[in-house]
């Protein structure tokens, strides 16, 4: 590994450093003890772009997907909106929330979904996804610089994408509940076409 470039550097709380590569390899390094794990120990993220160290565990981030390590095993994390690629951008709040910067969009994952996830490895959890409908244009870099997601001071989350950079604030996400409503001009059926309908009986 002397001869490569790591695309994200990660010092952990407990003294632990973590380094990822690209093609599956994770480094974690110890004061007095190194060790590499890669896709024969359940990594499989692809080229790991971000890493999120924190007690008891750590999340990685890549072009493939995005796994939790609990220090032994990987736990893979899949979402309801599609499938996670090209994570380069992770945050987890103090309340264990996962918002996650990948192609397609920003996924936004509660706490309990993930709990879930992490207790059931064929658990899809629910997400929350953001994107151009949203306002967050382009796509997040896929080849440097990482991360592409972090949490300002002020609580405001900040995200880089091709097309500049962007930031949300968690607490006061506007939501419009309000179904649109629907209006029938016309129906055509048989040949025939019936403007304004009411009521119609068809055959």
């Amino acid at each position: 590994f002397t001869t490569r470039y790591a695309n994200a550097i990660v010092p952990g709380a407990d003294g632990v450093t973590w380094l990822g590569y690209a093609d599956d390899d994770l480094l974690r390094v110890m004061t007095d003890s190194v060790r590499v794990l890669t896709s024969a120990d359940g990594l499989r993220v692809g080229s790991v772009m971000a890493i999120v160290a924190r007690p008891g565990g750590v999340w990685v981030g890549g072009e493939s997907g995005v796994v939790e390590f609990d220090g032994t095993h990987f736990h893979h994390l899949a979402v309801k909106s599609g499938p996670l690629r090209g994570v380069s951008g992770i945050i987890e709040t103090a309340d264990g929330d996962l918002w996650l910067n990948g192609l397609g969009g920003l996924s936004h994952v509660s706490a309990t979904e993930v709990q879930h996830a992490l207790r059931d490895s064929t658990y899809v959890a629910a997400d929350e996804r953001f994107d151009f409908h949203d306002g967050l244009g382009g796509e997040p870099p896929q080849l440097r610089p990482f991360p592409s997601a972090i949490e300002g001071t002020d609580g405001r989350f900040w995200f880089s994408t091709s097309t500049g950079a962007a930031w949300l604030d968690p607490a006061h996400i506007r939501r419009n509940t309000i179904p649109p409503p629907v209006e029938i001009r016309t129906v055509t059926a048989g040949g025939h076409t019936y403007t304004s309908p009411q009521s119609i009986k068809l055959a």
